[in-house]
């Protein structure tokens, strides 16, 4: 590996405080080894984003013009529609990396980074279902609501008495056979089934709710 690190060129320049990698072994060298940054822009502080396999962006931690652009585009990336990675921002603290504290670093934006957090596990949870398609349960799909309030939300819908494989959200809708629907939180949810809901060892996680087939 550190023979393979040593031939991968130099970051490119940053452009407007940003320096975005799309080349996938120039970030896995970048992740692996650090040190690849102790003579570049953001030596003092880097922020990495590895929002797509091609698309890895780099910020200075005390940017926070540069961080919004940022979150700008995780949004254009999930519009678009391709595969993404992670939502969850690294910092370079001591010369190793450590979870970004943006809440605490940035209150104002606390919104837009729950939004790309929800934005991310509903992809994640996409491709998770094609994966796991099969006859004897329902597999409940992570979907996206905006609030009024412009909040970004998630949300699942449970057929009622459907042995269903359920992704973690904000709100679960309960569809009545009947043809009335009910709103719980997901903690809620859980609560009202108890041991009979079981926690999966899925990725993203999901909680298996028993019932009949679909």
């Amino acid at each position: 590996m550190a023979s393979v690190i040593a031939t991968v060129p130099a970051l490119p320049a940053a452009d407007a405080g940003m320096i975005v990698v799309d080349d996938e072994t120039l970030s896995a060298a970048l992740l692996v080894d650090p040190r690849r940054l102790a003579d570049g822009e953001f030596a003092r502080a880097p922020v990495v984003f590895a929002l797509a396999r091609d698309c890895v962006v780099i910020v200075g931690a005390d940017d926070d013009a540069a961080i919004a652009r940022v979150l700008t585009l995780a949004d254009e990336l999930f519009e678009a529609g391709g595969p993404l990675v992670s939502g969850h921002p690294i910092v370079l603290t001591e010369g190793a990396w450590a979870p970004f504290p943006w809440r605490e670093r940035l209150p104002e934006l606390e919104l837009r980074f729950e939004r790309m957090l929800r934005l991310f596990s509903v992809r994640a949870y996409e491709a998770q279902s094609a994966m796991l398609q099969r006859p004897d349960v329902h597999i409940a799909d992570a979907k996206i609501r905006v609030l009024d309030s412009g909040v970004t939300t998630t949300f699942a819908t449970w057929p009622k008495g459907t042995a269903t494989l359920l992704p973690v959200v904000d709100n679960v809708i309960i569809a009545d056979p009947a043809g009335t629907l009910s709103v719980a939180t997901f903690a809620q949810f859980l609560d009202a089934g108890g041991d009979a809901i079981v926690r999966t060892g899925l990725s993203p996680l999901r909680y298996f709710v028993p019932g009949d087939r679909p």
